[in-house]
């Protein structure tokens, strides 16, 4: 290796002039390092060579640098490396595609110094010396690279994270102008025209996070999108085109459709929804409409304590009798006051079912059939 070399002997004065002779090339290295890296990912093919050029030219250099003096100003070095990790993020490079660029960068520096080496007649030690130098001190440059960008990323996808929530919240609390909503909406991929739902969900065990959202099509990166979503309080708020999947497997409450400067209302009724399936628990997309009654119980205690007076505390007075009576009752309303029906499920008499409802309609003073 490098280090191995004496001071003075003739593979380091080769060696030397081995990397003044690349350092000298720089710019037609550079060029051949940008094919490789262009041809290397796609990230990099859509970028044009004058935007990649630089970078490339100053890790080149400041790996060759190394490799002629290990004694160069580390930290001035890293400092430029980790510049070049935080510009390839600002890109749209991802961070396994700069680190592939990297190591394409190097294969292309390697065909030079092989190419090079040939030209001034140096022997194969000279050769090993410069690729094992070239190896650990790439092995710097890609750590360096890699934890700024991955910094820079992290900071750059919370922005984003930061950005999406305050228009899923200017959106669903009626806070955003029209047209701001329109270009915003727009920069997203979204149609300002369409028809959404507001939607409002929960991330479970079984639904995690990032499930939810491929399921709803909020999600980055999963094909179309349907909608936008951001997490609030713990749970997953957004709005979604009309119709809302069927096939989430968490509750979702939804609201009613409308244009994306409406959906204030609507959020308020998918909030209530969720609120009402999420106690029953019912899966899926539930609008207000389908529960009925349940979520103002829900939502109003007055309400709820009433009713439980009203209707089911009188009956649990009565004690295990009492208790199957509103099981009977419950099996009843859902048959469509079916009596038959109701008798053959609970394996009773019809007698008996008839019974129970009278003696239910006693103690809750309401009568079935006259709602």
């Amino acid at each position: 290796m490098l280090t191995g070399i004496d001071e003075g002997s003739s593979t380091e004065a080769a060696l030397k002039h081995l990397v003044e002779m690349l350092l000298h090339d720089l710019d037609r290295i550079v060029e051949h390092a940008v094919e490789h890296l262009q041809a290397a990912s796609r990230s990099y093919a859509v970028l044009a060579p004058g935007e990649l050029a630089p970078v490339a030219a100053t890790n080149i250099s400041n790996l060759l640098t190394l490799v002629l003096d290990p004694d160069t100003d580390r930290a001035c070095v890293e400092r430029a490396y980790r510049e070049s990790g935080e510009i390839r993020a600002r890109q749209g490079v991802t961070s396994d595609e700069m680190l592939n660029g990297w190591r394409a960068g190097m294969e292309a520096l390697r065909e030079e110094a092989h190419e090079a080496a040939a030209t001034l007649g140096l022997g194969a030690d000279v050769l090993l010396a410069f690729l094992e130098a070239m190896l650990r001190w790439g092995d710097v440059g890609m750590v360096a690279t890699a934890s700024a960008h991955r910094e820079a990323e992290f900071e750059r996808a919370r922005h984003e994270q930061h950005h999406r929530a305050n228009l899923v919240r200017g959106i669903l609390f009626g806070t955003l102008s029209t047209a701001a909503i329109s270009v915003q909406a727009m920069g997203y991929g979204l149609d300002p025209a369409g028809t959404y739902r507001a939607v409002r969900s929960r991330p479970t065990a079984k639904a995690t996070l990032g499930a939810l959202e491929r399921q709803l099509g909020v999600a980055d990166g999963a094909g179309s999108r349907r909608g936008l979503a951001a997490l609030v309080d713990g749970d997953l708020v957004g709005f979604v085109l009309e119709p809302v999947p069927r096939t989430v497997t968490a509750t979702v409450g939804i609201g009613p459709p409308g244009p994306l400067h409406e959906l204030a209302n609507s959020f308020r009724l998918a909030t209530r929804a969720f609120e009402g399936a999420t106690s029953l628990p019912v899966e899926g997309p539930v609008a207000m409409d389908r529960l009925g009654l349940w979520p103002a119980v829900v939502a109003d205690r007055d309400v709820g304590d009433a009713l439980m007076r009203r209707i089911v505390a009188p009956l649990l007075a009565e004690g295990n009798a009492g208790v199957s009576v509103l099981e009977t009752v419950e099996r009843y309303v859902a048959n469509d006051l079916r009596l038959t029906v109701t008798a053959e499920e609970m394996f009773l008499h019809v007698n008996t079912v008839r019974y129970r409802i009278r003696r239910f309609e006693e103690l809750s003073g309401m009568r079935l059939r006259r709602v």
